[in-house]
């Protein structure tokens, strides 16, 4: 949440001629109703299970920007653990994304303390590690580039 996924996969595409999916939209769109009114009417594991068959039915040779607790179901963790894939963790300090996301309007945000947004990230480290191929902490997008494109030779 807040680490800048759905800004990156944009530049990504751009960069690599790739199509983007960012999965949140994507749900939006599906849906025809904002997260925010998914997770009011039908809570978070509704949220989440549409959001696996997303991820799950999405094509190859795609960026694609997930929401940040897609990481907490095994089952996207091992999909996105496949050798095909290449998972870019972007990894600012806990510090950064607070900035970023404490006066938003997303659900999780809305509904946790400051204390329990933070138990939140710290249980999320260990899975984003099992399955990130890169991480960045800082990511520039001269950075970022070069990172990928010297996976890939």
């Amino acid at each position: 949440m807040g680490s800048g996924k759905t800004l990156w996969g944009e530049r990504l595409a751009l960069r690599f001629q790739l199509p983007v999916y960012d999965t949140d939209s994507v749900i939006e769109q599906q849906e025809k109703s904002s997260l925010t009114d998914i997770f009011l009417r039908y809570g978070e594991s509704h949220f989440r299970s549409i959001e696996r068959g997303i991820l799950l039915s999405l094509p190859d040779q795609v960026i694609v920007a997930t929401g940040g607790g897609i990481i907490e179901d095994r089952r996207n963790r091992f999909f996105l653990q496949r050798p095909e894939n290449l998972v870019i963790w972007l990894h600012p300090s806990w510090e950064c994304l607070l900035k970023r996301i404490e006066k938003t309007e997303r659900p999780i945000v809305r509904k946790l303390s400051r204390e329990d947004l933070f138990s939140l990230w710290k249980r999320r480290l260990s899975f984003y590690e099992e399955c990130a191929d890169i991480i960045l902490t800082d990511p520039s997008e001269t950075k970022l580039y070069q990172v990928i494109e010297e996976h890939f030779r």
